[in-house]
């Protein structure tokens, strides 16, 4: 068996200090555009500075310098005929899952709700979401990210938001149907920087009917730099563990992290260029050595800000097996029908069947973060988040979508086909077919995992004999777009966290992905 060795690096965060205000950037989200107003950018800049860690000042916590600790309505509109919106802001500091959230309605003074509608999706820090009828008027359809038919409403209709059944915020009165915005937009004033479970008419600035230029945004609630900084900074997680390499990308709200200098024995055995985020591991022998590393986190308009992490460089194994010995029963030579009749035949032979409720725990092993054994690395969305399986922080994402399987037992099953997933970015993508552009009949995945895409596919394709790849909308067990994945298969090459996982799901289904250990049979079957 063939293995690579690969370090692991483990990063302990220490903050150290920071200093801020000024500039706020334009953020911007699907359907959605908000121009945040600027200030004047600061004239003279400071030199970076390092700043001991206060010895007797406790340092203020994001919940202190942040004083918004929920969703809740920002904007409500109650137009002429269908035109009905909701405007709901987060202003937390974090992404916001809406899984968890629903607008209930209370018709005609009723202080039981009867109307209910499931929030999908999620909301980016500072921004809005936008609940309208589906019948609403274009100004309305173009800011909205949901559309229920269900949204209808009156202005003595009162509205609540609640949160895993517990009421948040509420426009107008439960229990009464004394009118509050009849023929009315209502913009929550930027006094108001938490929901209220009572409704309170000094909260709102009210406008006439059909008022739709506040749509989109919820702007004077935006924090300060300083605050944004800070929320990156506390972003970072204590720990990483790496199989040779850290990315640590861009902060939440747009900081940049700089790595300056490594000390230490641990500067022996790293490789990085200075004024970049990555930095790999270059130790190929069982030691650990320790240093430390200096980064530079800046957000525009603010002095940069020098962080010190502890760094620990040992060493890790990949399984890089592609175990030529599998394949042995396959002819030589044999191109198209004929080698996927072979594959086909082999892959059942040795497959062993493995439930659907045992494959998280699988999962979590075959997924795993490199750069931190305890986590996993969820398909479309990229992130690190604990693997620990409890049926809400991660679910099992049929690649092949499991309606297009037609729920059969073992092809739902199939530990090739499943990938950890975020939950809302899973249902986002439903049973949607793979192309270069989403719409909604078509989910583009990232760049990193396209070709991953591709082979899980291919591999399911050659597995099972009723599945078809097609270049047309997918029906019952096909999928598509064919063209599209082998561009995939070429653009996004086997990698090493690819053949490590082909081989863990191997030692439990006894089966093996064989466009992951020789793909050019890809070309060979599709060429």
């Amino acid at each position: 068996m063939m293995k690579k060795s690969i370090g692991i690096i483990m990063l302990v965060l220490v903050f150290v200090g920071f200093i801020g205000c000024s500039q706020t950037p334009t953020t911007s989200t699907d359907g959605l555009t908000t121009d945040i107003p600027t200030t004047e950018e600061s004239t003279t800049t400071e030199e970076p500075i390092t700043t001991e860690e206060p010895t007797t000042t406790e340092e203020p916590t994001t919940e202190e310098l942040n004083p918004i600790n929920e969703l809740f309505f920002s904007e409500y509109g109650e137009g002429s005929s269908n035109n009905k919106w909701l405007e709901i802001y987060n202003g937390t500091g974090d992404i916001i899952d809406l899984s968890n959230y629903t607008v209930k309605i209370y018709y005609n003074g009723s202080a039981t709700a009867s109307g209910s509608i499931n929030l999908e999706g999620t909301i980016d820090n500072y921004d809005v979401f936008v609940l309208a009828n589906s019948a609403s008027t274009q100004a309305i359809l173009d800011h909205a990210d949901m559309l229920s038919g269900s949204l209808e409403f009156n202005g003595n209709d009162a509205i609540a938001l609640e949160k895993n059944g517990i009421v948040l915020d509420v426009i107008g009165y439960i229990g009464s149907d004394a009118n509050f915005a009849i023929n009315q937009t209502i913009v929550r004033s930027a006094d108001s920087i938490n929901p209220s479970v009572e409704w309170e008419e000094a909260m709102w600035n009210f406008y006439s009917e059909d008022t739709f230029e506040y749509i989109g945004s919820h702007l004077d609630l935006r924090p300060d730099d300083s605050i944004l900084l800070q929320q990156d900074v506390d972003a970072l997680k204590d720990e990483l563990y790496l199989y040779g390499y850290y990315d640590f990308g861009t902060g939440v709200n747009g900081s940049t992290y700089s790595i300056l200098s490594v000390s230490g024995e641990a500067a022996n055995y790293v490789s990085f260029i200075e004024g970049d985020n990555y930095i790999e591991s270059t130790l190929t022998t069982d030691n650990q050595y320790t240093g430390i590393l200096s980064i530079e986190v800046n957000y525009e308009g603010l002095d940069p800000v020098i962080k010190t992490i502890s760094l620990n460089v040992q060493l890790y194994d990949y399984d890089l097996d592609t175990n030529p010995a599998y394949y042995s029963s396959i002819t030589e030579g044999l191109i198209g029908e004929d080698l996927i009749t072979e594959l086909n035949v082999l892959l059942n032979q040795t497959y062993t069947f493995i439930s659907y409720d045992q494959a998280q725990y699988i999962l979590d092993e075959s997924d795993a973060d490199p750069n931190n054994p305890d986590n996993i690395i969820l398909v479309y969305t990229r992130e690190s988040i604990s693997g620990v399986w409890d049926g809400a922080a991660w679910n099992k994402e049929h690649v092949w979508p499991q309606s297009l399987l037609n729920n059969d037992t073992q092809k739902i099953s199939d530990l090739h086909n499943l990938k950890p997933a975020q939950q809302s970015e899973n249902s986002s993508r439903g049973n949607k077919y793979y192309d270069n552009v989403g719409s909604s009949e078509a989910y583009e995945p990232h760049d990193d995992v396209k070709g991953d895409v591709a082979r899980i596919l291919f591999y399911m394709m050659v597995m099972y004999e009723e599945l078809n790849l097609v270049n047309t909308t997918p029906t019952t067990y096909e999928m598509a777009l064919l063209d599209v994945l082998l561009s995939w298969h070429i653009q996004d090459p086997v990698d090493d966290f690819e053949l490590n996982r082909n081989n863990i799901i191997f030692d439990y289904q006894g089966n093996r992905n064989p466009f992951i250990d020789n793909p050019e049979y890809v070309d060979l079957i599709w060429g």
